[in-house]
């Protein structure tokens, strides 16, 4: 009767041991997956920061030519 017990035993800590080896590989995938992801959220951080710090100097460029061309008009209105 022990003989049995132990076989079943032995079984279920195999499928034990098997499924705890799968969800370790399972959470080390996501892991990697997070760490993957994370990275390419930052790149993508920096390059939308650099496209705003570009659209910002661009903006400023307009602004000051913008002024520029007032003063233009304004000159030619007032002559």
């Amino acid at each position: 009767m022990n003989q049995p017990s132990q076989s079943n035993l032995d079984l279920k800590i195999e499928a034990l041991t098997d499924q705890v080896g799968r969800m370790t590989e399972g959470i080390t995938e996501f892991k990697l997956e997070m760490q993957r992801s994370r990275a390419e959220f930052r790149a993508d951080l920096a390059e939308l920061k650099s496209m705003i710090q570009a659209q910002a100097e661009i903006s400023r460029q307009q602004a000051a030519t913008t002024d520029r061309l007032v003063g233009i008009v304004e000159t030619l209105i007032q002559r």
